[in-house]
């Protein structure tokens, strides 16, 4: 084992291994010692892991929110006249024509065009764009889009 001017040690191997240990000639010594580097690497790995992990999760969990956040607007603002199916079969929905949302008519619109429909309206429908911010449109949009693959099945 070697220590350089720097105050770092380096083993047999050439490896630099910490400031601040002591040097003993002894050669379990510097095996011990590379173990330790070696343990330490793999703490910090699984540490970087770990918070990779959780970053993922962290991100699902916001998606999720996300995906009941347009559920709840959903239902307290479209729900009486498309109902909680998305079908429109309710007595206001009858009477007002209301789209079934999971039909192929309303599914093969755009992103944006759905986006339109709710912030200005469309016939029967009233606008919600002084209602809704623009993201609350946007989950409600993507809640939207699970009728059609409800209506798939």
């Amino acid at each position: 084992m070697k220590l350089h001017s720097n105050g770092l040690a380096a083993s047999k191997t050439g490896r630099i291994l910490s400031k601040g240990f002591r040097i003993i000639d002894c050669p379990k010594t510097i095996i011990v010692e590379d173990e330790l580097v070696e343990q330490g690497r793999r703490f910090h790995f699984m540490t970087s892991i770990g918070w990779i992990l959780v970053s993922i999760v962290a991100v699902c969990q916001l998606g999720n929110a996300q995906a009941s956040s347009g559920a709840a607007t959903f239902k307290s603002k479209c729900a009486l006249c498309h109902g909680a199916d998305g079908t429109g079969n309710t007595t206001l929905g009858k009477q007002l024509q209301a789209a079934n949302l999971g039909s192929k008519e309303v599914q093969k619109k755009t992103d944006a065009e759905l986006h339109k429909t709710v912030h200005d309206g469309n016939g029967n429908m009233p606008p919600f764009g002084e209602q809704l911010s623009d993201d609350e449109i946007t989950q409600v949009v993507k809640y939207v889009r699970h009728f059609g693959k409800m209506a798939k099945k």
